[in-house]
């Protein structure tokens, strides 16, 4: 789905979804937090260029389903955080040119069933911020790792 969104449609029409990709949609606020009450059923979220906000939260509990979660183009986010059981079984998670994200995602480390991870074209201090805080240490699970 690519253009404006104004609001989410309504709730029934998520319970089915399995693959949503959003690009250009003009959302002002985070969409993690407007969709994931309504795609419980989620298996794989990309979302290109949909956020205004410079915040975004993965809410407890949210997306028990999803396997992949791509991240891309969001200019102003500078921070993201996982909330408690959240992305219980995601497996592939792709950060890509977020500019302002300069500190490692609170909670990423409990999410255990997590095989593939990218951080790229991030901030200029991502990288060595994660080499200081030893991240990768912190989740041995992960087989694939990119940070550049």
């Amino acid at each position: 789905m690519a253009g404006w969104l104004r609001l989410w449609p309504k709730p029934r029409h998520g319970k089915n979804l399995r693959y949503l990709a959003l690009s250009w949609s003009g959302l002002q606020e985070d969409p993690l937090l407007l969709i994931a009450a309504h795609v419980p059923n989620l298996s794989y979220l990309s979302l290109n260029r949909v956020s205004g906000t410079e915040t975004m939260v993965i809410s407890e509990g949210s997306f028990p389903q999803l396997k992949a979660l791509i991240l891309k183009n969001m200019l102003n986010v500078n921070q993201l955080t996982v909330g408690k059981d959240a992305l219980p079984n995601i497996e592939g998670l792709y950060i890509v040119a977020l500019p302002k994200l300069n500190k490692f995602p609170e909670g990423f480390e409990s999410l255990v069933s997590l095989r593939k991870l990218w951080l790229l074209s991030l901030h200029k201090d991502f990288k060595i911020l994660w080499a200081l805080s030893r991240m990768r240490q912190k989740m041995p699970q992960v087989v694939e790792v990119r940070v550049e």
